[in-house]
C-alpha cells in the first residue's frame, strides 16, 4: 500500500512496512523500492516499546533501505511489552508523529496495537502501521487473500 502526493515540488511515498523482522522487511522494502517513483522520499515516524539501543538499531535498519526516519520515540518503563495498554500504544503512536511524517509505524508485535489504529489514523489522519496489523496484512498476502477488515486501519481494511 503507498499513498504519493506532491509536496513542494518533490514526489514522496509513504510505504507501509508490513514485517517484524529483518528478512520480511528486507522482502517488503525491495518489492515496494521497486515499484516507488523517482526522485521520492519514503518518510517515516517510529514508536517502540524497546530500550534506546534496539530503538536505534531498527531506527538504522529502516534507514538502510531508503526511509528517511524524521522523529522516532519509545516507551518508558516497559517492563513487559506484553503488559502494556492500548492507551499506551496510542500515546506512542501520538508522541512519534509529527507534520513531516506520512506515515506512523509502531514497533512490537507484542504491543496491543489493532484496537487502536482506527482512532489513531482518524486522529492524525495519516497512515498508522503495526507490527502486527503488518504481519497480519503480510500473511494474508502471500496467501493470496487482499484484507477487507474494517476498523483496524487503512492497511486491513484494504484501502
Amino acid at each position: 500500500m503507498a499513498i504519493q502526493r506532491q509536496s513542494g515540488g518533490a514526489r514522496r511515498l509513504s510505504v507501509v512496512v508490513p514485517a517484524t523482522d529483518v528478512s520480511g522487511l528486507e522482502e517488503t522494502l525491495v518489492s515496494v523500492l521497486e515499484h516507488r517513483p523517482d526522485n521520492s522520499e519514503i518518510v517515516v515516524a517510529l514508536g517502540t516499546p524497546y530500550a534506546e539501543a534496539q530503538t536505534l538499531a531498527g531506527k538504522a535498519t529502516l534507514e538502510s533501505y531508503g526511509l528517511k526516519v524524521v522523529n522516532y520515540h519509545r516507551l518508558e518503563n516497559v517492563r513487559n511489552i506484553y503488559e502494556e495498554t492500548p492507551a499506551r500504544a496510542y500515546a506512542l503512536a501520538k508522541a512519534a508523529n509529527t507534520p513531516d511524517a506520512e506515515v506512523i509505524f509502531l514497533s512490537g508485535v507484542g504491543m496491543p496495537t489493532v484496537e487502536v489504529l482506527d482512532a489513531l489514523e482518524k486522529d492524525l489522519g495519516k497512515p498508522v502501521i503495526s507490527s502486527v496489523a503488518a504481519m497480519m496484512w503480510n500473511c494474508l498476502r502471500i496467501a493470496g487473500v487482499q484484507p477487507v477488515i474494517p476498523g483496524y486501519g487503512r492497511l486491513l481494511a484494504g484501502e
